[in-house]
């Protein structure tokens, strides 16, 4: 994996001599490339929702990174932050 995407993780595309990785870019990619089975939906309203749904998984990321802590089901944070987005959500759709 990682003579594709240099950190070894996914999703990651190639085709040819060309390589994408990254979950957005890749979509975005194949979006443009497949334009009659997007991915991402075509009301912009809606891609904004999506957007800032991506931005909370990825602020969550981040959060557990810095805690540099396993998590399992039973963990008070691990609860709290099911909880949080739940109910975020639940707000936006």
């Amino acid at each position: 994996m990682e003579k594709i995407n240099p950190l070894g993780k996914v999703p990651a595309i190639q085709k040819d001599d060309k390589i994408l990785y990254e979950s957005a870019v890749c979509c975005d990619y194949l979006d443009q490339v497949y334009p009659n089975n997007k991915l991402t939906p075509d009301d912009p309203y809606q891609q904004a929702k999506d957007r800032i749904l991506v931005e909370h998984f990825g602020q969550v990321k981040i959060a557990q990174r810095c805690r540099n802590v396993q998590t399992n089901e039973n963990d008070p944070y691990h609860l709290a932050l099911r909880l949080v987005l739940s109910r975020y959500l639940l707000s936006i759709y």
